[in-house]
């Protein structure tokens, strides 16, 4: 609170006080609060021009007191009178400010603020491709042979039954099996169907299938779709026991794909085509 007599204290308190504002008005949420900020440093910038005013004319009052530190009263007096001077320049300049804030303060008084429009939701940052299923250990020694027998694209379409659309893309997301770019080494194959990718390794014995998520297989493929029949590993005898062998991501294809049926009907249906 003000004393009101104590010029030390109160001007203490007053930068306390501004630098307060300065903090609080770096961002106002309600525009309309503005109004009623800008009017209230009207008043203190009115204030403030009288407490510069009167400060040149202390400097000037006590003139006579005004000594250097080595004692020079001439100096001292030089002193006292330049500062004087300074302060009711300054004075001139903060009424020149109050004339341009008393401005400001008429314009934002004739605005009707209205409320803020509803923040648009934020978009979601898609991941570039999703894995689809991984294989390692006997499952994928089944598909490499038959990538070796039928070619990538019957490992691509085998590989495939695994991808349930959309359900699919949140499970590959909520776990983390998302990637900005394909997870592929030096020693990898890659083969690109359609909207999958598959990357192989023979050597290391792995094989995995990846899609954009924001793109969907097309129909020819669902519609070419058959199920491939693989046969045993090529690999008859494991180098590791059973239990110690690294199991894949997938051991099965599920039930109920994409490549099913139903679910052509429906993905047909939500592109706008007859069967």
């Amino acid at each position: 609170m003000p004393t009101f007599h104590d010029p030390t204290a109160d001007s203490r308190e007053a930068y306390e006080a501004i630098r307060g504002l300065a903090h609080a008005t770096i961002f106002i949420e309600q525009p309309h609060e503005a109004y009623g900020v800008i009017l209230e440093l009207l008043g203190g910038v009115r204030s403030l021009q009288q407490v510069f005013d009167q400060l040149a004319a202390m400097h000037e009052r006590h003139q006579g007191r005004a000594f250097t530190a080595a004692g020079d009263q001439l100096a001292g007096m030089v002193d006292a009178f330049t500062a004087a001077d300074r302060l009711h320049e300054t004075a001139a300049i903060v009424r020149r400010a109050e004339s341009l804030l008393d401005a400001a303060a008429q314009a934002a008084g004739r605005i009707a603020w209205h409320p803020a429009e509803p923040a648009a939701p934020e978009a979601v940052n898609r991941p570039a491709w999703v894995n689809i299923v991984f294989l390692d250990g006997e499952e994928a020694d089944r598909v490499l042979d038959l990538i070796d027998r039928e070619g990538s694209t019957a490992g691509v379409l085998y590989l495939s039954q695994w991808d349930m659309g959309a359900d699919t893309v949140d499970d590959a997301i909520a776990i983390g099996h998302t990637y900005d770019e394909l997870p592929s080494s030096a020693s990898d194959k890659t083969a690109t169907v359609d909207a999958y990718t598959m990357i192989y390794n023979p050597s290391l014995g792995h094989v995995a299938l990846y899609r954009n998520p924001d793109e969907l297989p097309s129909l020819t493929l669902l519609e070419a779709h058959q199920h491939v029949e693989i046969g045993p590993p090529r690999r008859a005898q494991s180098d590791k026991p059973p239990a110690e062998q690294p199991a894949g991501r997938h051991t099965a294809p599920p039930a109920r794909s994409w490549f099913t049926p139903e679910p052509i009907t429906e993905v047909a249906e939500q592109r706008g085509l007859s069967r």
